[in-house]
């Protein structure tokens, strides 16, 4: 199988390796609407496979005079998550040895912290710069704009090295322990509701759109006099790879408008009275958490995800534009529910209202409102627990019946074969061999 457009320059090659071999491209990309230029490039590749597969019949290109049109059979399946990989699988009695490896990710993190003087000078830290991430960030130009964004690169609670012999302790002596150490060691509150959206640091997944909506949100509940223990905290969780200088310019964005939170709290509230602006402002700025996760430890990373998405109370998923949406259907495995984009694959997995809720309406090409309704969901998940745990129950079977592994692979394959065997060239006759008359 080749995935996605990188790999198409592949399949002529491996077509004159193995002549014989069944090759199947397989697209994991909204393409209903893609670039001519570079389709066209595309097309002679993929037509020398013999299947191309697409979540959705939605992602295959509409109908245009200007694009090239594919020459194979086209098969309609969706992916799904393994249960027991390491992002997926129950954190429940995980072993101290399991425990022990995502903590050393900790102690690593702090000696290079410490060793770039970055800790920061603040009360509470924004972000975490981890593992070989302290030495991407070394050229001048980035040093620069992370200083101007007032980025605080720190680790976990003003720089203290977390004491790993407790912490492992306290992990191994309750079944959701590492969900909760996870929590500590960020220093998220367990007693308070958790939003959390992790995903790469793009502008298509709206992470400043969602963060921005939680602050609306976070607004509306103060004005209601919410007590501190119920009002929520949120985690932007991403990954940032070296060469990803877009993902690096949408974390600045981010941290500019974190540092100018001040004002954005005393525009939206200015009216308002009984509220301590300066101590609003300040616990808000508290109650957001972005993370850089690192990519030094593939299972270590894994397992906090997971942790991660177990503690929270909703996933949120403000995608303007998604293929499939991996991530959620992550989420709603774990009976935690999702606030999604009203956009792709996303809206195969969530029923709103049901499952969980779809942010957005489509106004022609462009979403519409999806920072407004994730702003109201968030409400109403803070407000009303037993509805996000209804929800998520709901989510979870869904995922149990549509989107697992080997049950989702046994399907596809059955697919393939029905495709392959329709579309087979026709065996030509046998010749019909004449018989001679014998001789009179």
């Amino acid at each position: 199988m080749f995935h996605n457009f990188q790999t198409v320059g592949l399949i002529p090659h491996i077509r004159r390796i193995l002549p014989n071999a069944t090759l199947v491209w397989q697209n994991h990309l909204a393409t209903g609407d893609p670039t001519p230029v570079v389709w066209n490039f595309l097309v002679p590749l993929i037509d020398q496979a013999q299947v191309a597969v697409f979540h959705t019949l939605e992602y295959f290109p509409r109908e245009n005079p200007n694009l090239t049109a594919l020459h194979l059979p086209v098969l309609e399946h969706l992916p799904a998550l393994y249960p027991f990989s390491p992002k997926n699988c129950e954190l429940a009695n995980l072993g101290i040895s399991v425990v022990k490896r995502v903590l050393a990710q900790y102690q690593r993190d702090y000696t290079l912290v410490s060793k770039f003087n970055l800790k920061p000078k603040v009360e509470k830290a924004y972000l975490k710069i981890t593992g070989s991430r302290i030495t991407d960030l070394q050229s001048e130009s980035m040093l620069d704009s992370l200083t101007k964004a007032s980025i605080r690169a720190a680790f976990i609670k003003e720089g203290r090295r977390p004491e790993l012999e407790r912490f492992m302790t306290q992990a191994a002596a309750r079944p959701e322990g590492l969900s909760h150490l996870v929590r500590e060691l960020h220093g998220i509150d367990p007693k308070r509701p958790l939003f959390a959206q992790i995903s790469r640091f793009d502008s298509l997944k709206d992470p400043l759109g969602t963060i921005k909506a939680f602050v609306q949100a976070y607004l509306a509940l103060a004005r209601e006099n919410l007590p501190l223990e119920q009002l929520p905290q949120f985690v932007l969780g991403g990954t940032l790879e070296d060469d990803d200088l877009r993902g690096f310019e949408e974390l600045v964005r981010i941290f500019i408008y974190l540092d100018n939170l001040q004002e954005t709290v005393f525009h939206e509230t200015r009216r308002e009275k009984g509220l301590k602006l300066e101590e609003l402002s300040r616990q808000l700025r508290r109650d957001v958490f972005v993370l850089l996760l690192p990519s030094h430890d593939p299972m270590a990373d894994s397992l906090e995800i997971n942790a991660l998405q177990r503690t929270a109370r909703a996933v949120i998923q403000k995608s303007l534009r998604e293929g499939f949406g991996l991530a959620v259907t992550e989420a709603m495995w774990k009976g935690v529910p999702v606030i999604g984009g009203n956009t792709g694959g996303i809206r195969l997995q969530i029923t709103h209202g049901t499952n969980g809720f779809l942010a957005g309406e489509w106004v022609g090409d462009e979403l519409q409102d999806s920072l407004e309704d994730t702003a109201q969901f968030i409400i109403t998940y803070t407000k009303h627990p037993e509805v996000a745990a209804r929800m998520g129950e709901m989510a979870k079977r869904k995922v149990a019946k549509d989107f697992l592994l080997p049950e989702n692979l046994n399907l596809f394959l059955q697919k393939l074969q029905i495709l392959l065997a329709k579309n087979a060239p026709a065996s030509a006759p046998a010749p019909v061999k004449k018989r001679k008359r014998p001789a009179v």
